[in-house]
């Protein structure tokens, strides 16, 4: 005989099952032709069919192969593999449908496994520029700020610098140098090596400021206005917003001081870290879906644009970079990010949703419908998870009607028998 909490935890557990018992043990005095667990010549449950032996007998108590019963046989449950089953036979026909069971036929469809890993949002090192002092000088005027949008060549600042003030001395006076030796060679009153002298000084001189920052129009016109300043303008190298700012105006600067950073921020970065394990299945090129706690459900993709030659040998996992489109400027330097490698797509997936995948004994199983009280328990492999959707690989055919909700009470059936309230023979 069961223990009575036994049998008082089957009908609890499954209160939901119209409070019918999960089984009924035979000993004692055994069954009348219909004691109320639904064993009658009128329940559909026939005691008739007991008469074969073997792996052909038919367990009396839900009438189905004895050796498929997952009620009465429970150990075999951990044993089955992809494909395999148990029988579940449920205490009558209307059971299913009074706990809310869901079935729905699995489906054929496309499936994209991936795999999941973090990164931290970076600006684009391509499309990022730090703008420095050239010379040691002093910051005449600043003329943008944190967060302004600057054009390519745009002035940001302007320095004056007593070597500024040398060069374009000299840039002048080997001017004016090289047109007093034309005038003179014409004249035939200087030789071509005088000339050709005084033009490679120009050239010298026009290279320094060049390389200063100032244009050729800019070192042409400073010969009308030698008595001025001469300003060096700080400019942009292309377009993009103000990230950094380190310049004060009437600030003296050294040499290679750090006063602006400038960033395009139409497209940013993203670093990953991926597990050595996974790392074979990535390549360059790949879809990534990335998503930002900050930023709700909002999706952002991208492409795999590196992938690292190294793997950080304490924690086993490579660096790739993903490079993500970001028009609406809504993604931030340093943001963390949750992102997903897009794996090749298998175009003819069964699918199920994810609430129909049930774990007993930590093996993956869903319920097929057989009958309206009758259950497989079905052992299944699985693949990609997706949009709420499981891939399975092996176990189930497309078509087949699976229960995709409320499946729980059938699981009960099982788990309650691993404790010994089964039906099995004692």
């Amino acid at each position: 005989m069961k223990p009575l909490f036994l049998k008082t935890f089957a009908a609890l557990s499954l209160a939901a099952l119209a409070a019918l018992p999960a089984g009924c043990s035979r000993s004692g005095s055994g069954h009348d032709d219909d004691d109320g667990h639904g064993h009658g010549e009128h329940a559909g449950h026939s005691h008739a069919a007991e008469a074969t032996a073997g792996e052909g007998k038919i367990c009396p108590e839900h009438n189905v192969l004895a050796h498929e019963c997952g009620i009465c046989k429970p150990e075999g449950l951990g044993k089955l593999k992809p494909g395999e089953s148990a029988k579940l036979r449920l205490p009558s026909p209307d059971s299913a449908n009074l706990v809310g069971v869901k079935v729905a036929k699995a489906e054929l469809g496309a499936a994209r496994d991936t795999i999941e890993c973090y990164a931290e949002i970076a600006f684009d090192q391509n499309k990022l520029a730090r703008i420095v002092a050239p010379v040691s000088g002093i910051i005449e005027s600043v003329e943008v700020d944190l967060g302004h949008a600057v054009q390519e060549k745009q002035s940001v600042a302007r320095l004056w610098s007593a070597s500024i003030a040398e060069a374009s001395s000299k840039a002048v006076l080997a001017r004016q140098a090289l047109l007093r030796e034309q005038k003179l060679r014409a004249l035939k009153a200087t030789s071509e090596k005088d000339l050709q002298e005084a033009e490679a000084a120009l050239q010298a001189a026009s290279q320094l400021m060049q390389t200063l920052g100032f244009t050729e129009e800019q070192i042409a016109a400073m010969d009308n206005r030698r008595r001025e300043s001469v300003m060096l303008p700080l400019r942009a190298p292309f377009g993009g917003e103000v990230v950094e700012r380190s310049a004060v105006r009437g600030a003296m600067v050294e040499a290679g001081k750090q006063l602006f950073t400038v960033a395009d921020c139409s497209t940013m970065w993203a670093l990953a870290s991926v597990p050595e394990s996974a790392l074979a299945r990535v390549r360059v090129g790949q879809e990534v879906e990335l998503r930002v706690e900050a930023l709700g459900e909002r999706v952002f993709k991208g492409k795999v644009t590196w992938v690292g030659s190294e793997v950080d040998d304490r924690t086993r996992m490579a660096r790739l970079r993903v490079e993500v489109p970001n028009p609406e400027r809504l993604l931030k330097a340093n943001f963390f990010a949750k992102a997903r490698i897009l794996l090749p797509s298998n175009e003819r997936a069964v699918l199920v949703p994810e609430s129909a995948i049930q774990r007993v004994d930590g093996n993956p199983m869903v319920f097929v419908q057989k009958e309206a009280d009758l259950f497989d328990a079905r052992a299944v492999k699985l693949g990609a998870r997706f949009d709420g959707r499981v891939e399975l690989l092996e176990g189930l055919k497309p078509g087949e009607p699976v229960v995709v909700a409320h499946g729980f009470p059938l699981k009960s059936q099982l788990l309650i028998s691993h404790l010994g309230a089964g039906c099995a023979d004692d």
